[in-house]
């Protein structure tokens, strides 16, 4: 038999590449990928930063209490710190984000910025009005929130984060708590007393100085005085 005779329809492929082939529902995996991407994109930043958050809430968690290199309260505080800064900064972090949309949105609609930008889509309609005022207040709240976060970075996620990580502390890790503030304690009282030393050193060291001065300064007039007589 001269394979170079075979037909491809005797062996049951199609050569055809827009033919209907079936397997096993791989062909609908790129029109279910792009309905979820589409469907992420949707979603509003506030959003999207829970979904990012979720991950980081169980894995650090999870690698800080399997972590054998330290003891157990600490592995315990260690993801009470790691709960803590997930829940913290999401929050203020989502709290900024859906601040600044629904601001951008209602400057919008009230026409406080880009007035006469939705002339088109109001034309069109209640509803396709809304629509693209969302969407324009969605990137524009995005945007301003990020210049709002590098001051909420630094100030309010801070002060949520240490007082999330204590409250976890008091729940779940009373003794290590204790430790902490007994060594804060402790470190305090020797900076104080370290303070005190040097507060003493100079109330006695300052009037020797002065005394110091004021022999020079008496020596120098004699010498100009017994300088102008001879």
């Amino acid at each position: 038999m001269n394979i170079s005779r075979v037909d491809n329809s005797s062996i049951g492929i199609h050569a055809n590449p827009k033919s209907n082939m079936n397997f096993g529902g791989l062909s609908n995996l790129g029109q279910n990928s792009q309905k979820f991407l589409s469907g992420l994109s949707n979603l509003s930043s506030a959003k999207q930063k829970v979904i990012l958050t979720v991950p980081t809430l169980i894995l650090n968690p999870l690698i800080d209490l399997n972590n054998k290199k330290v003891d157990e309260e600490t592995r315990k505080a260690s993801a009470c710190r790691s709960v803590a800064s997930a829940l913290g900064g999401s929050a203020v972090g989502i709290i900024v984000r859906d601040g600044c949309r629904r601001l951008c949105q209602y400057s919008i609609d009230k026409g406080m910025i880009f007035k006469g930008m939705f002339e088109k889509e109001k034309s069109m309609g209640k509803e396709i009005y809304q629509k693209a005022i969302k969407n324009h207040a969605g990137i524009v709240g995005t945007i301003a929130a990020l210049g709002v976060m590098a001051f909420t970075d630094f100030f309010v996620d801070t002060a949520c984060i240490n007082y999330l990580y204590k409250c976890l502390l008091k729940v779940f890790c009373p003794q290590y708590l204790k430790d902490k503030n007994a060594k804060e304690s402790e470190m305090k009282k020797i900076e104080d007393d370290k303070q005190k030393e040097q507060n003493k050193t100079k109330q006695e060291v300052i009037p020797k100085i002065q005394e110091i001065i004021d022999v020079a300064e008496v020596s120098a007039d004699k010498e100009k005085i017994i300088g102008g007589k001879s």
